[in-house]
């Protein structure tokens, strides 16, 4: 799973199952810092890795795009140790359900 400055997504739910699944596949431990009707911020939790996304609706249409990703990641993903993938039984039946 990739993200990318200027990615298109069709409402707010594609964005943050997007998310979602980039922050599990890839074991980045990352945090929602804002999320309401217009605007979508994240950041990672590991205070030495300086990336940050930042989405926002579009005017006048349904559709979010990625607006910031200035950084890439400076640091390690975390291991599969207990806990830290953060999977929810909801995200593993929407991936698995075919």
């Amino acid at each position: 799973m990739v993200l990318e400055v200027e990615q298109l997504f069709r409402d707010k739910k594609q964005l943050v199952d997007a998310f979602e699944n980039y922050r599990i596949y890839n074991g980045y431990a990352l945090r929602v810092t804002k999320s309401d009707k217009g605007r979508f911020g994240a950041i990672f939790l590991a205070q030495e890795c300086e990336w940050k996304l930042w989405a926002s609706k579009l005017r006048g249409k349904a559709s979010w795009q990625i607006k910031k990703l200035p950084k890439p990641h400076t640091c390690v993903p975390y291991s599969f140790e207990r806990g830290m993938r953060r999977m929810s039984s909801a995200w593993l039946a929407e991936e698995y359900k075919e």
